[in-house]
């Protein structure tokens, strides 16, 4: 098998820079005095590799900072926490600010790995307001039984509970 004349060319860097650039394979194929062919072999087999291999490092070293840096966030939290509340003076406000940054941190890092989930959701059937529309609409409906009940079945079926 042959070797990949780009692999073994002495300017293999200043290609790869090129490639990973956008030059046309054609202007470097020219410039290096390699095939165009060589060139875009190199770079479908060997520098998107390379590249490939080079962002998983830097996300890997970049999720190991945030982690670092949340470490350190909840440590220094921690000893606010302490440092607030001992002494001949605590202060609890600054205390419960130190709580209030230790639970962000939990929050965040659970988010992180995917244990928290931030969607918004709005249990309807227990809200207050829900409920004062509830009564209004069946109130407004009282000279009509049959309306009332069609109506209740109406949200039972689309899944409300606790109609009337």
């Amino acid at each position: 098998m042959r070797s990949c004349t780009i692999c073994i060319h002495l300017n293999r860097s200043d290609i790869d820079a090129a490639i990973v650039n956008g030059t046309p394979y054609r202007d470097i194929a020219g410039r290096f005095q390699v095939s165009k062919t060589a060139v875009a072999r190199h770079a479908d087999g060997h520098v998107a590799e390379s590249i490939h291999k080079s962002k998983e490092a830097l996300e890997e070293v970049m999720a190991l900072d945030v982690a670092h840096e949340l470490t350190w966030c909840n440590q220094s939290a921690h000893q606010i926490y302490d440092a607030a509340l001992s002494g001949e003076k605590p202060d609890p406000r600054t205390a419960i600010t130190a709580l209030g940054e230790v639970r962000k941190q939990a929050e965040l890092w659970a988010e992180l790995q995917g244990e928290l989930d931030r969607g918004t959701t709005i249990e309807l059937v227990e809200h207050p307001d829900w409920i004062n529309l509830r009564e209004i609409i069946f109130a407004a409906l009282t000279p009509w039984p049959d309306a009332q009940v069609a109506v209740a079945r109406a949200i039972l079926a689309a899944g409300g509970q606790n109609v009337a």
